[in-house]
């Protein structure tokens, strides 16, 4: 099957918006810099000189994330990382760190308390050299999410918790004297979680 190639409306309009953000932040404002800016990123990122080339699934994602990283914007890079199951990975690890945050212990714990849950339901995950690899289908990874996701939402109920309680992949708790408090979460740092997609089961 041919992989679709040139990007769509509303990915172009998605494209040019951070490339406009990216351009700013980095203090580009000739034109021929920033053409050149743009056939750096189209290369390095994707092995192409033209928009035409850049396929709507993985070059786009490679692309904008790209951008989004150029303007400090790691946060919306995240949304771009390749595939799925990256995705519900960095939510398991941010919503891991927030059950440790509502526990009042060290984010730096969360790792090992996802590592527990995922074995406890028999899912693959393994350890090397500092990476966290979750090798499982993107169902599984969605189920570990709930797990913990539910155990957040319990958390905060329990703490007397008055607001939403949807997850927001963006929130910090802190528990204080008078009950529990949210702000803005740090800039997302690099997810310690590595994931090699697959689609059947997890690798023993």
């Amino acid at each position: 099957m041919t992989t679709a190639t040139g990007l769509t409306a509303k990915q172009a309009a998605v494209f040019w918006s951070a490339f406009a953000r990216a351009c700013r932040e980095q203090g580009i404002a000739r034109q021929e810099e920033r053409e050149a800016y743009r056939k750096r990123v189209l290369m390095e990122e994707c092995g192409v000189e033209h928009m035409s080339q850049v396929t709507r699934t993985d070059g786009f994602e490679q692309v904008m994330r790209r951008l989004l990283v150029d303007c400090g914007d790691y946060e919306g890079a995240v949304q771009f990382t390749n595939g799925p199951e990256r995705r519900k990975a960095h939510m398991v690890e941010v919503c891991a760190e927030q059950v440790m945050q509502l526990m009042g212990v060290s984010p730096e714990y969360a790792l090992g308390y996802v590592t527990g849950l995922c074995l406890q339901a028999h899912f693959a995950i393994r350890e090397e050299s500092g990476n966290y690899w979750l090798d499982l289908p993107e169902g599984d990874v969605a189920a570990a999410f709930q797990m913990l996701d539910t155990h957040r939402r319990r958390l905060l109920k329990v703490g007397g918790w008055t607001g939403a309680l949807s997850f927001d992949v963006g929130a910090a708790y802190t528990k204080t004297p008078s009950g529990i408090a949210m702000q803005a979460s740090a800039p997302a740092k690099p997810s310690a979680f590595r994931v090699k997609p697959c689609t059947t089961g997890g690798v023993g």
